[in-house]
C-alpha cells in the first residue's frame, strides 16, 4: 500500500489470498489516498477473490502499473472508489479464471453502491496494451471531455453507464508501452534502461 509521492514497487509476487469469497476482497497491489507519481512494475499476483491493483478516495496520481501477469480466479482490478485520477494501466496480463464461471475483468467505471458506497473509481484514466478477458470501461454521463480511454489491447468490451473511449481494441498498438514511451521523449533511452 503506497500512500507517498515517488514510490516504486516493483519484481513483486502475491499469492493465495487468504479469501474464500468476494466480501471485502483483498488488494495486492494499492495505491493509496496520497499516492501520486509512483511507479508498481513487474508484478505477479495469483490466486482467489482479490483485486489486482486499486485506487483510493481521491488519490491524486498520476500512478503506472506496468507490465502486471495475473491469474486466479473471481479476481479483478482497477481504480476502486471515489475520484481518482490519472491512473495508467500499461501492458497487463489478465489470464482466463481457472473456474470458468467469472470473467476477469479490469475496469474503470462506476461501482456505484458497491462495498462502502465507492462511486466512480477514477477520472482522466487509461488502459493501454492491455490483455484482459473484459474490459470496462465507462466514463460520467454528465460531462462534455472525454474522461476515460482503452487505447490498443485485446479481449471483450463492456460499459455499463455512459462508455468510456476506446481506440484500437482488438489489436496491440505502437509503442508498445506508453508509459516507457513518455519515458524515454522525457529522459532518452538510459532512463528506460535503467528501470
Amino acid at each position: 500500500n503506497i500512500n507517498d509521492k515517488w514510490c516504486t514497487v516493483q519484481d513483486c509476487e502475491y499469492t493465495n489470498p487468504a479469501t474464500s469469497s468476494a466480501e471485502d476482497s483483498p488488494a495486492a497491489y494499492t495505491a493509496g489516498g496520497s499516492a501520486a507519481l509512483s511507479l508498481f512494475q513487474r508484478c505477479t499476483s495469483d490466486g482467489g477473490y482479490y483485486h489486482i491493483m486499486v485506487t483510493q478516495g481521491s488519490t491524486p496520481g498520476p500512478d503506472v502499473f506496468l507490465n502486471f501477469n495475473c491469474s486466479g480466479t473471481h479476481y479483478n482490478g482497477g481504480p476502486h472508489q471515489r475520484w481518482a485520477a490519472g491512473a495508467l494501466h500499461d501492458n497487463i496480463y489478465m489470464a482466463p479464471d481457472t473456474e470458468d464461471d467469472y470473467t476477469p475483468y479490469l475496469a474503470i467505471n462506476n461501482r456505484g453502491n458497491d462495498g462502502s458506497g465507492q462511486g466512480w473509481g477514477a477520472g482522466f484514466s487509461v488502459m493501454y496494451n492491455c490483455q484482459v478477458p473484459e474490459f470496462e470501461l465507462d466514463q460520467p454521463d454528465a460531462t462534455t471531455n472525454e474522461y476515460n480511454w482503452t487505447i490498443g489491447g485485446i479481449g471483450s468490451a463492456r460499459t455499463y453507464s455512459d462508455e468510456g473511449i476506446y481506440d484500437t481494441l482488438g489489436t496491440i498498438v505502437a509503442p508498445h508501452s506508453l508509459y516507457l514511451e513518455q519515458l524515454r521523449e522525457r529522459l532518452g533511452p538510459v532512463a528506460v534502461q535503467n528501470i
